[in-house]
C-alpha cells in the first residue's frame, strides 16, 4: 500500500509517493548544499541507509575519475599515433615521388611493347589471309584427291576465326578499361579532373571527408582544408591520379563559383603556415592539452546529469542542459563532422552521431560542411549566414 511521504527541499516541500518500508535517502542525509544540489537536479538516491548511499555516491564519483583518466590516455595515445602515422605517410610520399619517375618511364615501354604487340598481330592477320587465299588458289583435282586435307584445312580455319575473336573481344574490354570513368565518380579541383577512388581507404583525413568531394567541383573544399598541408606532398598525390582536363565551357562543368588564385592568397598562406610551423608542430600542436580535455569531459558527464534531471522536470536543469551539452557534446560533434579528431572514419562518425542527437548529419555536412567552409561568409552562397545572420 502506497502513501505520500513529504520531505524539504529548497523553495518549498515537495510529495512523492512511496511504498511501506521504502525510505528516501535524500530525507536522511543532513541538510547540506550537495543535498540541495541533488533535490534540484531532479536526483533521487533511494536506499535503505545512509551509509550506503554514500558508498554509491562515492563509487560514482570513482568510476567518473577512472573514466576521465581513460579518455585522456586514450586522447594522448591516439595523438602520438597520428603523428607516427603522418610521418611514415611523408616518409612514404618521398619515395613515391622518386620512384614517379621511373613509373613513368615504365609506361613509356610498355605503350612501345603494345605498339610491336598491335604489329605483330597485323603481320599474323596478314599471313592468315595470304595462306587462306593461297589455299583458294590450289587445284580442284587435290583437293578432290584428298579429302582429308580439306577437313583439315577447315578446322584450322575455323581455329583462327576463333583466336581472331578473342582477341578483338580482348581489345575491346581493354579499350573499355582505358576509358575515364563517368563525372559524377571523379573530383574536380581547378578544371582538372581525377580518380580518387583507390586513395579513398588511404586519405589521412578519413574516408567521409574525401567522399564529400566526389561527383562534383570541389575546389573550394580542396583549399580550405588543405591551405596548411604539405603542398608538394598534395600536388603528388593528385598528379598520380589526373584523368582529364576540363575546360570552363564544358556542359557538365560547375563553374558556378570561380576560385581565384591571385599573389596575395599565395603569400598570406605561406606566411600563415610558416608562422604556425615556427610556433608548434605540425601535427599534433593543434591538439587540445590536459586541461581541455578534463574540461571536455567535465561537460560531457554535466550534460548526462543535466538530461535526467530535465527529464524529470527540474528548473536548474532545464538551464544547465544548453550550456552544458554546448560545451560538451557539441564540440564532438563539430569536430567529429570536420574529420579533425581521429584519422579513422568511425571514430569521427561515433563522436558526431552522439554530439549531433539534436540535427541530422546528413544535413549538417551539406550545409556546414560543404557550404560553409566552401564559401566562408560570402552572402548568397554560404547557407550559414541563413541561420546565424543579424
Amino acid at each position: 500500500m502506497s502513501e505520500r511521504f513529504t520531505y524539504p527541499a529548497p523553495g518549498g516541500y515537495f510529495s512523492v509517493p512511496t511504498q511501506k518500508d521504502y525510505w528516501v535517502i535524500l530525507e536522511e542525509l543532513p541538510v547540506s548544499p550537495p543535498r540541495r544540489i541533488l533535490g534540484l537536479v531532479g536526483w533521487r538516491v533511494l536506499d535503505t541507509s545512509y551509509d550506503e548511499c554514500v558508498a554509491s555516491l562515492a563509487l560514482s564519483t570513482l568510476l567518473a575519475l577512472i573514466t576521465v583518466i581513460i579518455y585522456v590516455a586514450s586522447s594522448r595515445t591516439c595523438c602520438s599515433m597520428r603523428a607516427r602515422r603522418a610521418w611514415a605517410a611523408e616518409r612514404r610520399a618521398d619515395s613515391q615521388a622518386n620512384n614517379s619517375s621511373n613509373n613513368n618511364n615504365n609506361t613509356n615501354n610498355n605503350n612501345t611493347n603494345n605498339t610491336n604487340n598491335n604489329n605483330n598481330k597485323n603481320n599474323k592477320n596478314n599471313n592468315n589471309n595470304n595462306s587462306s587465299h593461297a589455299q583458294t588458289h590450289q587445284p580442284q583435282a587435290s583437293v578432290s584427291g584428298d579429302p582429308g586435307c580439306s577437313e583439315g584445312k577447315e578446322q584450322q580455319q575455323q581455329q583462327q576465326q576463333q583466336q581472331q575473336q578473342q582477341e578483338q573481344e580482348q581489345e575491346q574490354q581493354q579499350q573499355q578499361q582505358q576509358q575515364p570513368p563517368g563525372e559524377s565518380q571523379l573530383w574536380t579541383v581547378h578544371n582538372q579532373r581525377f580518380d580518387l577512388r583507390e586513395f579513398m581507404a588511404r586519405h589521412p583525413g578519413g574516408y567521409d571527408a574525401i567522399a564529400l568531394g566526389q561527383g562534383r567541383n570541389c575546389t573550394e573544399l580542396f583549399e580550405s582544408y588543405h591551405s596548411l598541408a604539405n603542398e608538394k606532398l598534395v600536388r603528388a598525390t593528385l598528379a598520380r591520379h589526373y584523368v582529364e582536363h576540363v575546360p570552363k565551357d564544358a556542359p557538365d562543368y560547375d563553374c558556378t563559383f570561380e576560385w581565384q588564385e591571385t599573389p596575395f592568397y599565395d603569400e598570406l598562406k605561406r606566411r600563415v603556415r610558416a608562422h604556425f610551423d615556427r610556433k608548434q608542430h605540425a601535427v599534433f600542436g593543434h591538439h587540445a592539452d590536459f586541461c581541455q580535455w578534463m574540461q571536455l569531459v567535465v561537460f560531457i558527464l554535466g550534460s548526462g546529469f543535466a538530461m535526467y534531471g530535465f527529464m524529470c522536470g527540474k528548473l536548474l536543469s532545464m538551464t544547465l542542459l544548453p550550456f552544458c551539452y554546448w560545451w560538451g557534446p557539441s564540440p564532438c560533434m563539430h569536430d567529429g563532422s570536420h574529420f579533425s579528431i581521429s584519422s579513422k572514419p568511425w571514430v569521427n562518425r561515433l563522436l558526431a552521431h552522439i554530439g549531433g542527437a539534436h540535427m541530422s548529419l546528413f544535413s549538417w555536412y551539406h550545409q556546414h560542411t560543404i557550404g560553409h567552409h566552401s564559401h566562408t561568409n560570402i552572402p548568397g552562397r554560404d547557407p550559414d549566414l541563413y541561420h546565424f545572420s543579424i
